[in-house]
């Protein structure tokens, strides 16, 4: 599954401030950890501009809304 970068961004905020260990979390999300420290590589390196996005469609067509409540 493809993300735009909006949602990779808010995974990236949903992991840090988890009280639960990274892999734990990203296992609830469903995220490979390689695919998120990939991720969170280029959002160190250069901010949120540095996410690459994708097309809509290729998301899945979901609303892809996350919370914090996901994580439970």
């Amino acid at each position: 599954m493809r993300y735009p970068a909006s949602e990779k961004l808010e995974i990236i905020r949903l992991v840090e401030q988890s009280h639960l260990p990274a892999k734990q979390t990203l296992d609830r999300l469903g995220i490979a950890r390689r695919t998120f420290y990939r991720w969170y590589d280029r959002y160190c390196d250069g901010g949120p501009e540095a996410l690459p996005s994708c097309p809509p469609a290729a998301a899945g067509g979901q609303d892809g809304s996350l919370s914090v409540g996901d994580l439970r």
